[in-house]
């Protein structure tokens, strides 16, 4: 919990302004649309699922993440924004290693391109063939 600060600073605080400086824009625009990377270990339902994994301020972080998330989406989408949160799942990246799952980029923008107005305020998850946690439905808050 000694680095709250600085996770807030950058999964919140961070998301809030550069989604702020953009909507201007995207509102002159057609495709309206603000996506914020997530983790179902920010969700509140899962806590005791992950409750072994050493990350307090992280998920506290993520969970506020989504929060602003919905507000951003109760606010905007009846402007003809689609705003939503996704979990892109464990990717393979330097820090996710070689267990981790190497389709998970690619899911993750096949979800975001075919998301609509129907997305707006959800918190969607990854579909990937035969991985079962990657089922495409949307995760718990």
């Amino acid at each position: 919990m000694n680095d709250l600060d600085e996770h807030f600073n950058t999964n919140v605080l961070s998301v809030h302004n550069t989604t702020r400086a953009f909507l201007p824009l995207l509102e002159k625009g057609s495709l309206k649309k603000v996506v914020n990377v997530s983790t179902t270990l920010g969700s509140i339902a899962m806590a005791g699922f992950f409750a072994q994994t050493p990350c307090p301020a992280y998920k506290i972080s993520k969970s506020m993440l989504n929060m602003l998330t919905v507000q951003y989406s109760l606010e905007y989408g009846p402007k003809g924004f689609t705003i939503f949160a996704i979990s892109p799942g464990w990717l393979r990246t330097d820090l996710g290693g070689e267990a981790a799952v190497e389709q998970g980029a690619k899911a993750t923008a096949e979800k975001i391109m075919g998301a609509g107005k129907d997305q707006n305020g959800q918190f969607l998850n990854i579909f990937i063939e035969g991985i079962g946690h990657y089922d495409g439905s949307n995760p718990p808050w």
